[in-house]
């Protein structure tokens, strides 16, 4: 599995520095199986699909909330939480609601991150008749006259429904499913469970209220099994939803294999998982640094190497990590720094009975880097008129991060933990007159003093985008290719501090028009004034006229749809860097 690789910029003091004061408080509960609830402290971000931070989202952890700030940073200080997979929810209108797992302990604050999914413009129609969704993906079939609202009353009027197809074979999925890959059987038997299908689904009146199917009614859905999955996908397969109190899944009926798809029913919102269940163990280790410091917060993934199960974590601040993994299965464990160096591989297991790995050392030492960025921006024609919007873009090997700078002084901490310093190259750009400094690079650890910047030089790469006669535009940008069902799916980019401009083209030959397999969504964070558009095909007609290997050139127009289903006329170009 491919995807593209995602960096992790944690931009406060609070995720690096290995913590020691914690307090423990074990309570249980007695009625069948016992669950412990330890005190302890967590720290996280809240960030989108482009790795991108959120601000003011509401994040809830056991019965403590709190809001991120404007980096996308939360900090719980103390609360109770299951041990063993509690989870975290995060929660802000436009995006499915957010949800992570981790295994919490009391002798160590724990790092989480909630990665929101983008719900996009809804599928609408009237209650009073049938609705029929369709995409390459899923496809929902809807009865007539059958919903009702949160107070359980016949609802009458525009349904509409927000859904998300998540493909089980994509390496991204670890960080966009709620929880873990976990649940139990009929007699209490933990199981992890091997996805085959997943989608996110939410429904909705006008107003954004909840509604549901009455009881006894249902939907019929189909949902895609990616190709590379399609000859171990069983015949007939358990349907699985999130339970957000259970904090897993739980069985939700059956469904039917029906060439590609899987052919279930519901009755409801939620994340549904077409998944087979496997015996499972729990697998634990402490990681340490070639120097014998513990190597907190750090990336740990698991694979099955026989079914399609991932575990996907943080180690805690004492660099100790435990999740659920199939039993009996052969694993492979891969360990990431911040700059998306793999400081561990190994392949290991099957196992029994839970296990607790063996000590691992890494060869090398993730570093503790922290750095203040500083300087003051003015604008380029007339210095005398203070800088007032734009952003700053800050590039290390492997991935591109941009964030919001308000006024005309920049004051930046930010934290990485990597194997040695990366080399950065920062710029800085202005909203109001689409400029751009050259590129300052800095390759030497410390605080970064940029003195006096003043964007003037022209965009050397750019997405564009004309909404109803008013013109947006994002720098820099960014391509990447997606290894999924179909062979040659690009992702073009274009990047600011509270915007980000996306067009797929999932079946891509190089220069030519595209009316079909093109799909654009401009994502915004609530700070933004910009629009949020989704579209595609055949509502908007792409034109390539430049890939020279170094950039992507072209075009589209056509109608876009606002977060009203509205309809709006949009017109891109775009010139977009292919080359590192």
């Amino acid at each position: 599995m491919k995807n593209k690789l995602i960096f992790y910029i944690l931009l406060s003091l609070l995720f690096v520095a290995c913590q020691k004061d914690v307090d423990e408080v074990i309570t249980t509960n007695d009625i069948q199986d016992p669950i412990v609830l330890v005190q302890t402290s967590i720290k996280g971000s809240v960030i989108d699909e482009d790795g991108l931070g959120l601000s003011s989202i509401l994040v809830n952890a056991g019965k403590e909330s709190t809001f991120t700030d404007n980096k996308g940073n939360f900090d719980i200080s103390s609360t109770e939480i299951k041990k063993s997979e509690g989870i975290v929810t995060a929660d802000i209108p436009g995006y499915f609601e957010g949800i992570a797992a981790s295994n919490f302990t009391s002798d160590g604050n724990s790092f989480v991150e909630i990665v929101m999914i983008n719900k996009g413009i809804p599928f609408g129609f009237n209650s009073e008749t049938e609705g029929l969704l369709k995409t390459g993906d899923l496809e929902i079939q809807f009865p007539a006259d059958k919903f009702i609202d949160e107070s359980g009353q016949k609802y009458e009027g525009n349904v509409e429904v927000f859904n998300r197809y998540l493909d089980p074979s994509d390496e991204s999925i670890g960080s966009l499913m709620p929880g873990q890959l976990i649940s139990e059987s009929e007699d209490g038997v933990a199981e992890t469970l091997s996805a085959f299908s997943m989608m996110a689904l939410d429904l909705v009146t006008e107003d954004g209220e909840p509604l549901a199917l009455k009881e006894g009614e249902v939907a019929q859905v189909k949902m895609r099994i990616p190709d590379e999955l399609l000859d171990r996908a069983p015949d007939e397969i358990i349907l699985y939803i999130f339970d957000v109190t259970e904090q897993k899944w739980v069985q939700s009926g059956s469904c039917q294999k029906e060439g590609n798809y899987y052919n279930c029913t519901i009755s409801g919102s939620g994340y549904y998982c077409c998944c087979v269940p496997l015996p499972s163990i729990c697998l634990s280790a402490q990681i340490f640094n070639s120097d014998g410091t513990e190597s907190c917060f750090i990336k740990v993934t698991i694979e099955d190497l026989t079914d399609n199960f991932i575990y996907y974590g943080f180690t805690n601040e004492k660099g100790y990590f435990c999740g659920s993994v199939p039993q009996a299965a052969d694993l492979k464990m891969t360990v990431k720094d911040h700059c998306n160096n793999v400081v561990y591989m190994n392949e290991i297991g099957p196992y029994s009975e839970d296990h607790q790995l063996p000590d691992i050392y890494l060869e090398s030492t993730v570093e503790e880097y922290i750095i203040n960025i500083a300087g003051d921006i003015v604008n380029c024609d007339d210095i005398g008129i203070e800088f007032t919007t734009g952003h700053i873009s800050i590039t290390v090997p492997g991935k591109l991060t941009v964030f919001p700078t308000e006024g005309p002084q920049l004051d930046l901490n930010i934290a990485l933990k990597c194997l040695a310093f990366p080399s950065m190259d920062i710029q800085v750009f202005s909203a109001v007159e689409s400029t751009v400094t050259p590129v300052a690079t800095f390759s030497e650890f410390g605080d970064i003093q940029l003195g006096l910047m003043q964007p003037c030089d022209m965009l050397d790469d750019f997405f564009n985008v004309d909404i109803d006669g008013t013109s947006y535009f994002t720098s820099p940008t960014q391509f990447y290719k997606k290894d999924n069902s179909t062979t040659n799916w690009y992702v073009l980019e274009g990047l600011s501090g509270n915007e980000t401009f996306k067009l797929e083209l999932r079946n891509y030959n190089g220069m030519g028009t595209y009316s079909v397999n093109a799909f654009f969504n401009l994502n915004v964070s609530p700070q933004s004034s910009t629009p949020k558009i989704t579209t595609s095909s055949p509502d908007i007609n792409v034109e390539i006229t430049i890939d020279d290997g170094e950039y992507i050139e072209g075009s589209f127009t056509g109608i876009g749809y606002d977060i009203f289903n509205q309809q709006r006329m949009i017109n891109s170009s775009f010139r977009i860097k292919k080359a590192p």
